[in-house]
């Protein structure tokens, strides 16, 4: 096992508060807001949405873990924001680690 895939060893909830922690600690989102299980919330809805103010920043981010795939109904909240200027919208993975922190901290625009 390599340490790239060492690192990718995180349950959904693992690395989904690995990513608010950070977020909050040192990227400056201050709001940071994870909907109810699936059976409280709308289908698909994305996992996080965070709000750095001073930056001006609102990030809508579905997290998955590695291998797993967005349902239909998620791909239609990630295409329905993505048609919305000034905000961001990322699908992220454990891998996708490093790009997260820059994206966090440069505040790149777009999907990942």
């Amino acid at each position: 096992m390599s340490l790239e895939e060492f690192r990718c060893l995180e349950t959904h909830d693992q690395f989904m508060n690995k990513v608010i922690q950070a977020a909050e600690t040192f990227f400056g989102f201050k709001r940071i807001y994870h909907p109810w299980k699936s059976f409280h919330s709308e289908a698909g809805f994305p996992d996080l949405v965070m709000v750095n103010p001073s930056a001006r920043r609102l990030i809508f981010a579905e997290i998955k873990k590695e291998g797993a795939k967005l349902t239909p109904a998620q791909a239609g909240w990630i295409e329905d924001l993505k048609t919305i200027e000034g905000i961001e919208v990322y699908v992220w993975y454990p891998h996708d680690w490093l790009e997260i922190e820059k994206i966090l901290t440069n505040g790149t625009h777009g999907v990942l």
